[in-house]
């Protein structure tokens, strides 16, 4: 190994890099689009997961890990189409609550 040791800079280790490291040619890693949307899949949210954040916010509760959770992994659109969901799901539960209970008064 090399060391830089420039004053006023920070120091710097060169490792050696081998064939296997540098890729094809053309600089660009072919596994790279592969391996980040196999990270990216893992860093989101389950559907579980989105659910239980929605149902909790919905009631206007969430613990402090549950919240960091979803601000450092959570899509905001995810949990747009989420409360656009719940809302139509919770309106139609509520109308059809009300229409089964006045139905039953003669």
């Amino acid at each position: 190994m090399q060391e830089s040791n420039t004053p006023g800079a920070p120091l710097v280790k060169n490792a050696p890099v081998s064939d296997s490291e540098v890729g094809d040619s053309s600089g660009v890693d072919q596994n790279d689009g592969l391996d980040s949307m196999a990270h990216q899949e893992q860093d989101s949210l389950s559907f579980g997961q989105m659910l239980t954040s929605t149902l909790w916010a919905a009631l206007g509760v969430q613990n402090k890990k549950n919240r960091e959770r979803d601000f450092t992994r959570g899509r905001a659109t995810h949990f747009i189409y989420f409360g656009i969901g719940f809302t139509v799901f919770f309106v139609l539960g509520m109308y059809a609550l009300v229409s089964l209970v006045l139905s039953g008064e003669t």
